[in-house]
């Protein structure tokens, strides 16, 4: 049997940081899915409260705070019906913290029920956030406003650098106006129906490369001053901008830019051979929530959800929902060994030892980056040779004494999907 260390798939990107040194290796993985949001990433930088027990079904027990006992204190909860004001003084508050918080320790999931919001809501997305939907499909949540700006790295005005907007996300939505994501690695839109255009950048400020997947854009997608970009199974009126290299996956026929490598810095690759999408929550009024698992696809071309969604809908009772500030690396290996997938909500789990996933088909789901961070040196996370596995939406990392490794996939045959 082999050991992996860290797995670089067609969309998975991983950074890790050591506090004392840094360590990067590449492998690929076997018969298993690594969808890390972007990526599995590895950290490196440049009122009162009413509780009762939570039923799955019934969205409408949470708190004043839009709070959940199921899902906890990091996970916000809106809905169509609730007071827009309240909503964007709730969004304003989170994005005031997570601004400019590149080491910070909080980690946010802000998800939307399905539905159509008011056009004052507008989402800004910082540091440790996720922004999703909550319907099956990304048009099944219309949201007026997201952006992803860049003004926090300096006290100058005119300064848009982009270079460290590290560690967010946006998923399984629709924003009904133009958007600006101007973001560097380890970042991730996917599933995301854009109304208008799509902006890379903010402003032509200096940005460094990001992740765009299963998306779709009405107008352009302009990639202004990105230095590198990959884009998998996407659609667009039009791509512009081009530096050091685009990259295309799977794009419908006729989007992509002309020319190519080493004339011109675009690389095409006309579909994704074997693929299957990240997981994601939903909620349904009769079922209440669950985790949706695409279907997988191959020699793929365009986005998975155009003519409807394949896939299949795990309830959430077949989910341990772990949550940092009870749950141990004994807890959720307790709850694997009993049968159960893993879904970690928002914040830093310090692991004494490694969770251990070696029943075939598991699925460990994080939320808002949920980060593992080793406490003594040790592996975060480990498989055993089995088959079907799904880690998705987990950020990695290293811890004050120095890990040889923080994720380790045994495996006995390589499948790069």
């Amino acid at each position: 049997m082999k050991k992996g260390v860290l797995f670089l798939c067609p969309d998975t990107v991983m950074l890790i940081r050591e506090r004392e040194e840094k360590i990067m290796k590449k492998g690929h993985c076997g018969k298993m899915l690594l969808l890390f949001g972007a990526a599995c990433m590895l950290m490196t930088g440049c009122g009162t409260k009413e509780s009762s027990k939570m039923d799955t079904k019934d969205m409408t027990t949470r708190d004043a705070e839009f709070h959940t006992e199921l899902f906890g204190e990091n996970t916000y909860i809106f809905s169509p019906e609730d007071d827009p004001g309240q909503v964007a003084q709730t969004l304003d508050a989170i994005y005031e913290k997570q601004e400019a918080d590149q080491f910070g320790e909080a980690r946010y999931a802000i998800y939307f029920m399905p539905g159509e919001y008011d056009e004052t809501i507008e989402a800004d997305v910082g540091f440790y956030t996720q922004v999703a939907g909550l319907g099956e499909l990304p048009t099944d949540t219309k949201l007026q406003s997201l952006q992803c700006t860049a003004r926090w790295l300096s006290d100058d005005p005119s300064n848009h650098n982009a270079c460290c907007n590290f560690w967010r996300g946006v998923e399984n939505i629709e924003l009904k106006t133009n958007t600006m994501w101007a973001v560097s690695q380890a970042t991730f839109m996917r599933r995301v129906q854009v109304d208008g255009a799509l902006f890379l950048h903010d402003e032509y400020g200096w940005c460094s490369g990001g992740f765009l997947a299963d998306s779709n854009t009405d107008l352009m997608t302009d990639s202004g001053s990105q230095q590198q970009w990959l884009s998998r199974n996407c659609n667009w009126k039009a791509w512009m901008g081009a530096n050091w290299n685009m990259v295309f996956v799977g794009t419908e026929e006729g989007k992509n830019p002309t020319g190519t490598w080493p004339v011109v810095p675009y690389t095409e690759v006309e579909k994704t051979e074997a693929m299957q999408e990240k997981p994601f929550l939903i909620y349904d009024d009769e079922e209440g929530y669950m985790v949706y698992v695409p279907k997988e696809r191959e020699n793929a071309i365009g986005v998975s959800w155009e003519n409807g969604s394949e896939g299949e809908k795990i309830p959430i009772d077949q989910f341990y929902v772990a949550k940092p500030e009870k749950d141990t690396a004994e807890t959720m290996n307790q709850a694997l060994e009993e049968g159960k997938n893993l879904l970690l909500t928002p914040g830093i789990y310090d692991l004494e030892e490694p969770i251990a996933v070696n029943r075939p088909d598991t699925i460990v789901l994080g939320m808002g980056l949920a980060t593992l961070r080793a406490a003594k040196g040790n592996v975060c996370l480990e498989t055993g040779n089995v088959q079907g596995l799904i880690l998705a939406g987990l950020l990695f990392d290293a811890g004050e004494i120095k890990s040889d490794n923080l994720l380790v996939i045994v495996h006995h045959s390589l499948y790069l999907s």
